[in-house]
């Protein structure tokens, strides 16, 4: 599950470089868009994504307002991708409290001229834990 914070000012304001000590890995990717659907290419392998079973929570937490998304992604390995897509390559920055930390701030980025411009920034949780848990609340509000 992702949360987001419902905060227009939120990505302005994100500076990684206060939270870089936090960094625990990068992943990039290429998300490919074409009318047959979505894909993703990691590594040597392609994927088709199928989406499943979402849904938005909301709730507030102290002044900010959180956006819980349910979702299942479903990855259909397969060997060609469509004649006509668009590839956008992306590039997945990981931040965590520590290791045993349940709770991944993730910075996505993608990638122009050699250059990241920060498009979406979110935390991520695993579907079994509860996103209400004061720890995990106090995890999310460490980042913000």
């Amino acid at each position: 599950m992702k949360i987001y914070i419902h905060d227009d000012k939120f990505l302005n304001n994100l500076d990684v470089q206060k939270i870089k000590k936090y960094f625990i890995k990068s992943i990039k990717r290429i998300e490919i868009y074409s009318e047959e659907g979505i894909f993703r290419v990691d590594d040597s392998n392609i994927y088709k994504l199928h989406i499943e079973n979402e849904r938005i929570q909301t709730f507030q937490y102290k002044s900010k307002k959180l956006l819980i998304n349910y979702i299942d992604i479903i990855e259909e390995r397969v060997n060609q991708i469509p004649v006509e897509h668009i590839p956008i390559h992306v590039n997945y920055d990981y931040y965590s409290l520590d290791t045993k930390s349940e709770v991944k701030f993730v910075v996505e980025s993608l990638e122009k001229e050699n250059k990241l411009k920060i498009n979406d920034a979110y935390f991520e949780l695993d579907d079994n834990i509860d996103p209400k848990r004061d720890t995990i609340l106090n995890e999310i509000q460490k980042f913000l």
